[in-house]
């Protein structure tokens, strides 16, 4: 089921022939070093996020949701929402496989994702964090309108906060 959709990317649930491949994206250290506590997951993570992130859009009418490229049909990466209970505030979040690095899909699917939360879901409010050193990151965070407001502690992690 599709959500969202840009120019070159469709945002949507996830099926099964995604956990493959975001196996391979838990498994990569340069994936995974700016995501959440910085750690690698297995197989079955990559299972268990597949069910958890479909049941979270049917409670909660938002996700992280599957990113995948029209052209193609490949699953590339992941974008969407997510409550971060520590904070009190929804999160824009996304992760992309290294192929897909440098081509603009975090940029083109968090600006989606965002103007979603903004207008349809009526956020008065989202925001996005970093690691300090993922200067890639707050790019594109910047690009899409997003700014630095300040450090915060999240899953024992200091991260840059920045907010819409």
């Amino acid at each position: 089921m599709k959500i969202l959709e840009t120019k070159r990317l469709a945002l949507r649930l996830y099926n099964e022939a995604d956990t493959e491949a975001l196996t391979e994206m838990y498994a990569d250290i340069d994936v995974m070093r700016y995501v959440g506590t910085g750690k690698l997951l297995t197989r079955e993570d990559a299972v268990k996020s597949v069910n958890f992130w479909n049941n979270y859009h049917a409670k909660k009418g938002y996700a992280n949701w599957a990113v995948e490229e029209k052209s193609t049909g490949r699953f590339i990466g992941k974008c969407g929402l997510d409550d971060v209970p520590e904070l009190g505030q929804t999160e824009v979040s996304y992760m992309f496989g290294k192929a897909s690095w440098g081509k603009g899909y975090a940029t083109e699917s968090a600006e989606a994702v965002l103007e979603f939360g903004l207008r349809e879901l009526k956020f008065e409010k989202l925001m996005a964090l970093t690691y300090a050193e993922n200067f890639s990151s707050q790019n594109v965070l910047k690009k899409i309108g997003m700014v630095y407001t300040d450090d915060v502690e999240v899953w024992g992690v200091m991260l840059r906060r920045f907010s819409s």
